[in-house]
């Protein structure tokens, strides 16, 4: 129904009834069903609250309805009570679906709306496994909420241990170990390949196979999973894709053991608005030209009014930018300015320790950010330290926060809703299906699936309705090929191609996770000389890296320093990874070195591959190089190309 429709109907409860009859036979198929129900509970509630109870249980939420009304809701909680009888939850009808999925198939490929449940599914059934089990994840930030979550499913368990990192510990005693790791992190599984017992692999947010140099990482990651476990269920779970059986034919999985849907299911409604001069008006972008005002409601009241009442939370979009300069705030000051300052003891627990991570706890250090934690306002951006973030995101869970500014980082998969996401900034990363698919993520983010009987629904605000409607209807797109079977062109990275030649030619070495041309050139027999002439540059004052590259007395050493020339990848320094796209030299290199040792962060330097002029050029492997101080022991683990000219020549 279009908007207009449902606020001017004269029969609102014959209406109702025709979605519930649709909602029994179809499900809640699309989104604009769930918009409609929304709508019908906005404009007409007192009609709306009549079929309240019987919509909640067609929507499968069997959960809210522990005491039924109604014959039939009495009726569809039978569904309920067979999925807890067999899984120990009332299950959705997707997460039943995805469940059954589960358990009879080995690869299984999914997409889903955020907050439709998929990985809560697919968590229950790692849980209820036996044998080891890995899970995927592409940011640190989602290894985190992965490993709270299985430790909170698993408890006190002694018997199974959940690692962000791969090692075999305990061995003495029989233990099952679940790791949660990214696809970078998942190449030191193979070193243990014939004493672990994996069973299932979990690639989530498996959209990354798109990205241009990670993608190459996850296929690899698929692939060696498949090649070396291959008895283990591999699971893939997107949100909003189109086409997730992609996953099982770009990697040659069996079809006849596979499972692949996208469901476009979804449990929580939302309200688009969008603001013009001095109004508001509510507007559907999932309908042509849903946004000309001709299709839409205005607002009555004063919507800022009603959004910033005290009673809902707020999540608001912005850039990264306006948080540097400060301008995020505009428009919002009075509304922060009223607001009480936190008692609750969690929430003063958390801003304390904000508080000293960032140094904020000493008494010439005033910082906005703990300032503003106190009235529960939170700021969330990919260059506040990690540590801190998680305590904030722990923050927003708890519910100690009414208002979040945040960048892209929080659509990231990270599930945390509110009442109402507010749009003051519409630029995403990525090409047009990208910007589409972080979009989609970040407004469903909007509505909360709450545990009381009724239907939830949120509000989303833009001041560019038709933008956003257009990325509303962009799809996502999984290519069918893998990169891993496409031929490496001359703009590809020497690393990137070198790794997809071994992958194709079966040459890569899963002793020591390079391909096996990398090992040769790294087997000869001038890799000790050329790592003694880069060794002796750092350490010419044994043990004191400072006196021997720092001051003016050491011009001429950095400056012979300065004609080696990185060329190849990738040096890694404490375990953070930054990618440079260009030649790097030394003296630049030196300087990170001499950051780490003063104690502050150092970040992963990944080096691409670079074109000299002239000259020879020889290959090292450096591993445990001597620190100062045990706490910043620093291991290299390096596979570079060094340009050496004559020790005293200029370079021209």
């Amino acid at each position: 129904m279009k908007l207009t429709d449902i606020k001017a109907t004269d029969d609102p409860a014959r209406d109702l009834s025709d979605l519930l009859d649709t909602l029994h036979r179809e499900g809640p198929k699309d989104q604009i069903l769930l918009e409609n129900l929304s709508y019908f509970k906005q404009l007409h509630r007192f009609v709306f609250d009549e079929f309240e109870e019987k919509i909640i249980s067609a929507l499968g939420l069997f959960y809210k309805v522990e005491e039924p009304s109604n014959l039939y809701s009495f009726l569809m909680q039978g569904f309920g009570k067979e999925h807890e009888e067999k899984h120990g939850a009332l299950l959705t009808p997707v997460q039943a679906s995805i469940r059954r999925a589960l358990d009879e198939n080995q690869y299984i490929s999914i997409s889903a709306p955020t907050s439709a449940g998929k990985s809560y599914s697919i968590r229950d059934f790692i849980a209820e496994g036996t044998g080891d089990a890995v899970v995927v994840v592409p940011s640190r930030a989602l290894i985190a909420e992965y490993m709270n979550s299985m430790r909170r499913k698993f408890g006190s368990d002694k018997h199974v241990m959940i690692l962000s990192f791969v090692d075999l510990v305990y061995t003495s005693r029989p233990m099952r170990r679940i790791f949660v790791l990214t696809p970078e992190r998942s190449k030191d599984l193979y070193k243990f390949k014939d004493k672990l017992n994996v069973e299932t692999f979990f690639f989530d947010e498996a959209q990354i196979a798109e990205e241009d140099g990670r993608g190459i990482i996850f296929d690899v990651s698929v692939r060696r999973a498949t090649k070396h476990f291959p008895n283990a269920k591999i699971i893939f779970a997107h949100p909003f894709i189109e086409n997730p059986g992609a996953q099982i034919s770009k990697h040659q999985l069996a079809s006849d053991v596979s499972y692949s849907r996208a469901y476009t299911h979804g449990s929580v409604g939302k309200l688009c608005v969008f603001g013009d001069n001095d109004n508001c008006y509510y507007f559907s972008p999932y309908i042509d030209k849903g946004h000309h005002k001709r299709n839409c409601i205005k607002i009555e009241q004063d919507f800022r009014s009603f959004v910033f009442n005290g009673s809902h939370t707020i999540l608001v979009y912005v850039s990264k930018n306006s948080i540097y300069n400060g301008k995020f705030r505009e428009g919002f000051e009075n509304y922060i300015a009223g607001l009480p300052e936190l008692t609750e003891e969690g929430a003063l627990d958390i801003i304390d320790n904000i508080r000293h991570i960032i140094g904020a706890d000493t008494s010439d250090h005033v910082s906005s950010l703990v300032n503003l934690l106190r009235k529960g306002v939170v700021i969330h951006h990919g260059s506040i330290p990690l540590e801190v973030r998680f305590l904030i995101e722990d923050f927003i869970r708890n519910r100690y926060s009414t208002l979040c500014f945040a960048t892209s980082t929080l659509a990231q998969g990270i599930n945390m809703p509110f009442d109402i996401v507010w749009l003051e900034n519409n630029r995403f990363e990525g090409n047009e299906n990208e910007r589409a698919l972080a979009f989609k993520n970040l407004i469903g983010r909007a509505g909360r699936l709450t545990s009381a009987k009724v239907f939830d629904y949120g509000f989303v605000y833009t001041s560019n309705p038709k933008l956003f409607s257009k990325r509303i209807q962009t799809q996502f797109l999984l290519s069918d090929q893998s990169v891993l079977e496409s031929d490496p062109t001359e703009e590809s990275d020497n690393d990137d191609r070198e790794l997809i030649e071994a992958i194709q030619n079966n040459s890569f070495d899963d002793d020591r996770n390079m391909p096996k041309t990398k090992v040769d050139r790294l087997s000869g027999s001038d890799v000790q000389l050329a790592a003694k002439e880069f060794l002796d540059i750092f350490y010419n004052v044994p043990e004191d890296l400072r006196r021997s590259i720092g001051g003016s007395n050491n011009k001429d050493i950095r400056d012979a320093a300065n004609y080696c020339c990185v060329i190849s990848t990738g040096l890694l320094l404490v375990g953070l990874c930054i990618k440079v796209k260009k030649m790097f030299s030394i003296r630049r290199l030196m300087f990170s070195f001499m950051r780490h040792r003063e104690g502050l962060s150092v970040k992963l330097l990944v080096l691409d591959l670079a074109q000299l002029p002239a000259g020879t050029t020889q290959i090292f492997y450096l591993q445990d190089l001597p620190s100062r101080r045990k706490s910043y022991r620093m291991q290299i683990c390096a596979i570079v190309t060094v340009y050496f000219p004559p020790r005293h020549q200029k370079r021209t």
